[in-house]
């Protein structure tokens, strides 16, 4: 658990706005994405009244009531795992977890482990992801865009493994003025390319992670 605090500009500034105070917006879209129109999602992070606090690990489970999977997530991928730019779920069982980005620089990262132990874990989840999904097992998911690849993986553990309805959602926040100004033409650029480097095509989880573009230079929120 990431202990946060209210944000000024980026991706965390916009989500814990959209969070906050915007929620019933958020859920309509989602809604619409799923083609569940009476969904309504209890959001459990970022929230003012927790200090915009993420999660991740068993918080993030013990947040999301589903504490019961800690260790089978142990097992699977080492601690510290991601922190979730957001969370929530709804009372008939469903589940989301939100990575948000204002640019593209956002999408860039590499694996951190240093600890051989954590690198053979994160390498195995990550070919087991890979191969769950008939990608190409020789192409590295552990450089460049190793944030993106270990999201798709969590996805995996959390519906395969552990049964959840859980899903992904990508947040992107475009024209930010508080940093760095990115269009949703970019975005949609960007996370192309990244499914094409990662060899993602129209894959078996495809269909459980939800991409939302929201423009922050107009009456926030306006949904792209």
């Amino acid at each position: 658990m990431t202990n946060c605090h209210c944000a000024e500009r980026g991706s965390q500034r916009w989500l814990q706005e959209l969070i906050n105070c915007h929620q019933a917006l958020l859920n309509k879209k989602i809604a619409e994405k799923i083609n569940q129109n009476s969904l309504q999602i209890q959001w459990l992070s970022p929230l003012d009244e927790d200090n915009f606090r993420e999660y991740g690990d068993k918080s993030l489970l013990v947040r999301l009531g589903i504490e019961e999977h800690a260790e089978k997530l142990k097992e699977f991928w080492p601690e510290p795992g991601p922190q979730w730019d957001g969370c929530g779920k709804t009372s008939d069982g469903k589940f989301f977890l939100i990575e948000a980005k204002a640019n593209i620089h956002e999408l860039i990262s590499s694996c951190r482990a240093t600890d051989e132990r954590s690198r053979k874990k994160i390498n195995k989840a990550l070919a087991e992801t890979q191969q769950f999904l008939r990608c190409n097992p020789k192409i590295n998911w552990v450089a460049g865009l190793y944030q993106f690849a270990n999201r798709i993986a969590h996805l995996y553990f959390f519906r395969e493994k552990c049964g959840l309805d859980l899903w992904l959602v990508h947040i992107h926040f475009c024209n930010d003025q508080t940093h760095i100004k990115t269009s949703k033409e970019e975005f949609e650029g960007a996370m192309l390319l990244a499914k094409k480097l990662l060899g993602l095509g129209e894959h078996r989880l495809n269909k459980y992670i939800l991409n939302l573009f929201v423009y922050t230079d107009r009456t926030f929120p306006t949904f792209g």
